[in-house]
């Protein structure tokens, strides 16, 4: 047997075992809690910050929508960590980190969202509801609470040493010398740098997961995985972009 028979064999064999069940539970948790924060997140200070009069002010509406994408990237990366560690992926640990660390991010938009609106009202631009829950802008619970603890619990769980353990004992993959470049990788970063057709984003993300499971079945034959990688993540943030922009150009009807 060759070395790199070798290598890919104890690859395989590696990437075939189960992660401790302590990894599916935060995987599950992951996908749980994350689309659900995010979905709570952005209906609440939507109707909160629409409700303050019939139409956004203009001084509002760019604080808005980076909250806006902040909440939606927030929901992707809760989902995309989850389903590495799902299928026994130590870079869902990365995204995992990545995800708690964008509670915060959240958090802190929040109030500064917030210090906008308690500013509006105090110039008076804008009018409140009679019945304010902080800093005259009704900022949803998730927010001002759960956020941060979810996102301290998620950083507990990761940290676990039977997490770490088993992260660090996830394959490398040695790329041969002839390896060549995966088309389907290239075709997603170029798809994903099309903004303006939204469809492009859906074929980049298509692409991309298909290029990461050829280089990952090709054991060192196949190499392009930091360009399949950047178009999903690209592509992800311009459709959470767009799905924010939609949300503040298109306010609920009162």
């Amino acid at each position: 047997m060759t070395e790199e028979q070798t290598i890919a064999a104890s690859a395989t064999e590696a990437r075939t075992q189960g992660a401790p069940p302590i990894v599916k539970s935060i995987a599950l948790f992951l996908l749980v809690t994350g689309p659900l924060l995010a979905i709570w997140d952005v209906v609440a200070i939507r109707s909160a910050v629409t409700d303050l009069k019939r139409e956004i002010p203009d001084a509002l509406l760019l604080h808005y929508f980076v909250n806006l994408s902040i909440y939606i990237d927030l929901g992707v990366l809760f989902v995309v960590g989850g389903l590495g560690l799902m299928f026994n992926r130590a870079w869902g640990r990365n995204v995992g980190y990545f995800a708690a660390f964008s509670c915060f991010i959240a958090w802190f938009a929040a109030f500064a969202l917030g210090g906008v609106v308690k500013r509006l009202v105090e110039e008076g631009e804008i009018r409140v509801r009679p019945k304010p829950l902080f800093f005259h802008f009704d900022l949803p619970l998730s927010i001002t609470l759960i956020g941060p603890l979810i996102a301290f619990t998620l950083l507990v769980l990761l940290s676990l040493p039977v997490v770490s353990r088993w992260a660090r004992s996830r394959p490398r993959v040695r790329l041969l010398p002839n390896a060549k470049l995966s088309a389907p990788a290239i075709g997603s970063f170029i798809c994903s740098l099309v903004p303006i057709l939204p469809f492009s984003q859906v074929v980049s993300l298509a692409l991309g997961v298909s290029s990461l499971v050829q280089i990952k079945k090709s054991n060192g034959n196949r190499r392009g995985k930091v360009l399949a990688v950047a178009g999903i993540v690209i592509s992800l943030w311009l459709m959470a972009l767009i799905a924010a922009l939609a949300l503040a150009v298109f306010p609920p009807a009162p």
